[in-house]
């Protein structure tokens, strides 16, 4: 137990700072016992000490079993389907950011982890629409091997995994409640939800390994997909961001111009989405800078 638990511990220390990881508690992060009992009637233990995680595991806020809803409810509301939708949306980009900053440590999952009941979800119990609203933790790095660091970050880890597997259950037994036929359902509101979440076809389809390079996926699920661009394309694009940038500087001022970088800093980590930095990106651009506001619009959704 107590290899086990000196393992762990350099396995937590090594993920210190990456995103999606559990943390160990700074001031006992070194200690290696606890002690338990009342006065020195004490027996000690082997002991990892980490940070509490806020929430409640996924395998208990999903019904993979059922689908969306549950047992009870056969027909969700297209409310319940964005919900759930915006969770799993949510565990899917904690989960690879996870994975990310795992492999640029040398660590990588060992072909079952993670699994639905080691990912920690805390957010709001309804009304998440958005998989900003949601925190997600991978609370398990037992599973954790290692690997070469110089390896390629890829999506097939989680995809192959025993959650990759309980979220495509979940699908299956979500189709025949929106009563999807050849990949389409007759009912609007559902269409509406599915049409937003189609960045999340890699996993819950299963998509082959080769389609499955960590930062294309990583970037789909962020961003949603981008068109293949040629190498004149791109740099015109740079010219155009750098040009935006220049203006952006000269017109907000240096106070203004930081906290545009900050939004759009935290919609790259995935903390926020495209339609909340411009939301949020008015409050400091606009009435004066409209034409400004609107141009950042037209740069970030390409």
């Amino acid at each position: 137990m107590a290899s086990a638990a000196a393992e762990e511990r350099l396995r937590l220390q090594r993920l210190s700072g990456a995103a999606g990881w559990c943390q160990l508690v700074k001031e006992l992060g070194s200690e290696v016992e606890a002690a338990v009992g009342v006065g020195c009637e004490l027996t000690r233990y082997p002991a990892v000490y980490v940070d509490k995680i806020e929430g409640v595991p996924l395998s208990q806020l999903l019904d993979a079993g059922s689908g969306c809803g549950g047992e009870e409810d056969e027909t969700p509301s297209p409310e319940r389907l964005e919900h759930e939708m915006s969770m799993i949306k949510a565990v899917a980009t904690s989960c690879l950011l996870a994975m990310r900053g795992a492999a640029a440590v040398g660590l990588g999952f060992d072909g079952t982890a993670p699994f639905a009941e080691h990912v920690w979800v805390q957010g709001p119990p309804e009304g998440a629409r958005r998989a900003a609203d949601w925190s997600v933790v991978v609370g398990e790095v037992e599973p954790l091997e290692e690997r070469d660091p110089s390896e390629r970050f890829s999506a097939k880890d989680l995809v192959r995994s025993a959650l990759g597997e309980w979220l495509r259950e979940w699908w299956r037994s979500t189709a025949p409640k929106l009563g999807i036929v050849d990949g389409r359902t007759p009912h609007e509101g559902y269409a509406r939800v599915l049409g937003r979440y189609g960045v999340l076809n890699w996993l819950l389809f299963g998509w082959a390994d080769e389609q499955l390079d960590g930062e294309s996926i990583l970037q789909l699920v962020q961003h949603g997909p981008v068109s293949e661009r040629s190498a004149e394309e791109r740099e015109a694009a740079q010219r155009r961001w750098a040009a935006f940038t220049q203006e952006a500087f000269v017109r907000l001022g240096p106070r203004r111009f930081d906290e545009m970088n900050a939004q759009i800093g935290q919609m790259n980590d995935g903390e926020i989405s495209v339609d909340d930095l411009l939301a949020r990106a008015r409050y400091f651009m606009c009435p004066d800078n409209e034409d400004l506001h609107a141009a950042l619009g037209q740069m970030i959704r390409g």
